[in-house]
């Protein structure tokens, strides 16, 4: 782990967490996404793919990206270090996952894209990287 992948991770989350709290928001109080660059944004949330379970797929981006900072604060610990940045390799693996089906979705079911939704797909794909890169780092070191 160097202070460049750490800082990239936070950073990368920070993105993602910040879009996926705006998501939340705007879901669960009702208010429409304001959409810019793309027209999709409304299409995409009501969609019939924007829940999980009945919980928005937008609350489980808080919940992805607040875990990713805790772990990373939490590597500042040399104990836990090396677990912690397995568990997330692991982590950032099913976001990278769900990230990719979720843009399935978009492109080839909804026929719809969420600028937003783009932003955090780029966000996991970025942590998935920068998580992987880390790990292929230190087993070359054991």
């Amino acid at each position: 782990m160097t202070n460049i992948t750490n800082r990239l991770l936070l950073i990368f989350a920070i993105i993602g967490l910040i879009v996926s709290l705006y998501l939340s928001y705007s879901t669960l109080s009702g208010i429409p996404v304001k959409c810019s660059l793309l027209s999709g944004c409304q299409i995409v949330e009501q969609s019939s793919y924007s829940r999980v379970f009945g919980i928005p797929v937008a609350v489980f981006g808080v919940l992805f990206y607040l875990t990713l900072i805790i772990g990373v604060f939490m590597r500042v610990d040399k104990k836990y270090q090396s677990l912690i940045t397995k568990y997330m390799l692991y982590i950032t693996t099913l976001g990278f996952l769900f990230s990719v089906y979720l843009t399935y979705l978009e492109l080839y079911v909804i026929h719809a894209i969420c600028m937003y939704c783009v932003i955090s797909a780029i966000a996991s794909t970025s942590l998935f990287f920068i998580s992987m890169y880390e790990n292929i780092k230190e087993y070359k070191n054991d």
